[in-house]
């Protein structure tokens, strides 16, 4: 159970950042006006994993909720209880909002309409997986206490978006019904599409960075558990 009152996230992030940084430090030294007052040392500190990770886990949802909250200019106190799934879901909001490319779990089938006429090129395209960059029907949003926040549209991204139904869809252009029928396709050998902000041309996509959730208490699917953000990707302090 969470509960700070009115307190707004981003005050809820930084007193538990600094309590979560006091506890693990070794000395401390306490100045006013830039003057020594008082020095505390000589104690153990505790270890990331001795820390409490419930109160990590509020820490980084008070950091999302306040980025996400700064973007939709909607305002309110952090929710007395918060679900793992809603963890993930504001994560992801806040790395859309700072302009990354995420996994998503509300992306793991992507559905497209056959608007051209029977061909090679679109049987071929149909059973070989291909990289894709197409724009979601509906915006990515979630609630948070009850309130929906909008971020806005999004692109499901992948390299190797794979048809599910292909053999049914080439059925369907051979007996002359093909355009309309709806392509099912999942994210190649990956749980979930990627998604991204629409916030500009599909052509900008490529100087995205990939993040991972890096959520404490939470495996992302697809992710081994020593993997850590490399050239190509980012992720948000906590």
């Amino acid at each position: 159970m969470v509960h700070y009152g009115a307190d707004p996230p981003d005050l809820v992030e930084k007193v538990l950042c600094a309590a979560r940084c006091i506890r693990a430090c070794s000395r401390l030294e306490i100045r006013f006006d830039g003057e020594l007052a008082a020095t505390l040392a000589d104690f153990p500190p505790i270890t990331a994993a001795e820390y409490g990770q419930d109160l990590i886990a509020i820490e980084q949802y008070a950091g999302d909720l306040a980025v996400v909250q700064n973007h939709c200019n909607q305002f309110f106190a952090i929710p007395e209880y918060i679900q793992p799934g809603e963890r993930v879901s504001m994560r992801i909001a806040r790395l859309l909002v700072e302009g990354h490319l995420v996994a998503s779990p509300n992306a793991r089938t992507f559905t497209m309409d056959i608007t051209t006429d029977d061909s090679e090129d679109l049987r071929r395209e149909l059973r070989t997986p291909r990289p894709i960059a197409w724009r979601a029907e509906t915006p990515y949003s979630l609630t948070s206490g009850g309130r929906t926040l909008t971020i806005g549209p999004v692109y499901a991204v992948h390299t190797a978006a794979t048809a599910i139904n292909a053999e049914e869809a080439i059925e369907a252009l051979e007996a002359g019904r093909g355009k309309g029928f709806r392509v099912t396709y999942r994210p190649g050998d990956d749980p979930f599409f990627y998604v991204a902000l629409a916030d500009g041309p599909v052509s900008e996509l490529g100087g995205k960075k990939i993040a991972l959730w890096s959520l404490v208490g939470i495996d992302q699917p697809g992710v081994a558990a020593n993997d850590t953000p490399n050239a190509g990707h980012s992720e948000p302090r906590h």
